[in-house]
C-alpha cells in the first residue's frame, strides 16, 4: 500500500492533478492529440507513484517529467484561446509548481551534513 506521508507527498499530489488535467485535455475536442495526452497521463502517474513511495532518485524523474510537461503544454496553450488552451495553462501552472517543489527537494542534501 502507498503511504501519503513523506517529503514528496505534495509534488506527488501535483503530478496527480496534472494527470487529471491531461485526461481533461484528451476529452476536449479542441485539445491536443489524444496520444500525447495519454502519454502525459502515463508519465505523470508513474512519476507520482514513485514519489509517493519516497524514492529520492525518482525526484529526478519527476522533475524532468514536470519540466518537459510544462514546456510542451505551454507551447500548446500559446497557440490559441479555447477551453483546451485553458486546460493546458492549468497544466503549465501545476507542472511549474511541481518542478519548483522537486528542485527544492533536489537542492537539499540527501543526508544531513555533519560538522
Amino acid at each position: 500500500m502507498l503511504s501519503v506521508s513523506g517529503p514528496y507527498r505534495i509534488p506527488a499530489a501535483l503530478m496527480t492533478v496534472a494527470a487529471v488535467l491531461h485526461f481533461a485535455a484528451a476529452v476536449i475536442p479542441s485539445g491536443p492529440a489524444i496520444a500525447g495526452s495519454v502519454l502525459g497521463i502515463a508519465v505523470h502517474v508513474v512519476a507520482g507513484i514513485g514519489l509517493l513511495r519516497g524514492w529520492r532518485w525518482f525526484t529526478y524523474v519527476g522533475f524532468l517529467v514536470a519540466l518537459i510537461g510544462g514546456i510542451v503544454s505551454l507551447a500548446i496553450a500559446a497557440q490559441g484561446a479555447s477551453l483546451g488552451s485553458t486546460i493546458q495553462w492549468g497544466i503549465v501552472i501545476v507542472d511549474g509548481l511541481a518542478a519548483v517543489w522537486l528542485l527544492a527537494q533536489l537542492w537539499r542534501s540527501a543526508e544531513p551534513a555533519t560538522d
